[in-house]
């Protein structure tokens, strides 16, 4: 019996680097900041919400991001 294609599968290779500053207490995010750098495009981005970092993980890997994004200073 003939096997089903398997789906095809991508990769990608990063650079993330994930630190937390120091906050004060009425300050409305946590102080985590990240920085990710697709290492074949040279995109890189700086992120002040963790959450992000999946959806553009995916987004990077499934070709939704075709240039290197802006560079956002790290606040």
């Amino acid at each position: 019996m003939p096997q089903p294609p398997e789906p095809s599968r991508k990769s990608g290779s990063f650079l993330v680097r994930i630190w937390q500053e120091p906050t004060s207490e009425e300050a409305s995010s946590d102080g985590v900041r990240t920085y990710v750098r697709n290492l074949q495009t040279g995109a890189e981005q700086h992120l002040s919400d963790t959450g992000e970092l999946a959806t553009l993980l995916m987004g990077e890997l499934e070709g939704e991001q075709s240039e290197p994004a802006p560079k956002e200073k790290p606040q």
